[in-house]
């Protein structure tokens, strides 16, 4: 236990189990205890770019701080994505072990929370169909396979981490069979980051995920020879021109009462399989080797032709 300037306070051993579990919870609610943070990897990843100068090392990973990550990467999962706070430990309190909360359905965990006052992470549904009215996906135009060229829309979605940024993208694209040209006209980006602190500079950093994304998958590959390699320049090295940049349509969902997670990257991750599924949608092939350029796409209109 630490006070605001990180000077240890007190030290207290529980066991990795049940009993431990429960007794770790009422000496925090004794001591009152504000804030509570565990050890895992990507906290102490975040901690460590933030607060580096407050960390030391106490002793070496062990079994039990193993099994520890296992256990809040397990209960995140199910409510929260941090223990660190009075609901995480009322939670644990009330369901000490997975057991105990394996008969938690949605409804009796939406009451639960309520009880207590907390909002929660909100579900996937409420970022789809924001996504979905965004994009206008029910009532988009149907595809003619048939066509020289066919519009297709592609969905992917993310929860990032499994713990972090939610993200929904529809891309639309357009595909010429005859040329096997791809254009990228638009994309639809649903983003729920918790809290936000700076609007225009998560649209920022989104747009950014998107256009570089949109460019490292219709253009860029690395090119070599036996010996070297031989993308050295930007015509060895094609990269994303302006007049080829989609329209980026962004919704940011504000969660003004939890804590603010990432935007680096989560967005970047959905970019190529959105792509891919509105290429499907459009003409009915499957492209799953990045970049998408013109002879990948004949080369697979042509077998599915013939098959």
């Amino acid at each position: 236990m630490v006070d605001e300037a990180g000077t240890p306070l007190r030290e207290r051993v529980v066991a990795h189990d049940e009993a431990g579990i429960a007794a770790l919870c009422h000496k925090l609610i004794e001591l009152q205890v504000e804030r509570v943070a565990i050890e895992r990897p990507d906290g102490i990843a975040e901690l460590a770019r933030t607060d580096v100068h407050r960390l030391r090392a106490i002793r070496p990973d062990s079994d039990q701080t193993r099994a520890l990550r296992a256990l809040t990467r397990a209960r995140e999962d199910l409510v929260f994505a941090h223990v660190d706070s009075p609901v995480s430990l009322a939670f644990l309190r009330r369901y000490p072990s997975p057991a105990d909360a394996k008969g938690l359905r949605p409804q009796r965990l939406a009451g639960w929370l309520a009880r207590h006052g907390y909002s929660g992470r909100r579900s996937p549904e409420e970022l789809l169909e924001r996504l979905a009215v965004l994009s206008s996906w029910r009532t988009r135009p149907k595809p003619d396979w048939h066509a020289p060229k066919s519009t297709g829309w592609g969905l992917a979605y993310t929860k990032y981490e499994l713990v972090r940024t939610y993200v929904g993208v529809v891309c639309e694209a357009e595909v010429n069979r005859k040329s096997g040209e791809i254009a990228v006209k638009r994309f639809f980006v649903a983003h729920d980051c918790g809290q936000i602190i700076n609007p225009d500079g998560l649209r920022n950093q989104i747009e950014g995920n998107v256009i570089q994304t949109v460019s490292r998958v219709m253009k860029e590959e690395l090119q070599f020879s036996q010996s070297k390699v031989t993308s050295v320049n930007w015509a060895s090295y094609p990269i994303l021109q302006f007049p080829d940049v989609p329209k980026v349509v962004i919704d940011l969902i504000d969660r003004p009462h939890e804590v603010p997670w990432g935007a680096g990257e989560p967005t970047a991750a959905l970019i190529p399989g959105a792509i891919s599924n509105a290429v499907f949608n459009a003409i009915g092939v499957r492209l799953r080797s990045v970049p998408f350029t013109p002879p990948k796409v004949r080369a697979a209109i042509g077998h599915t032709d013939k098959g």
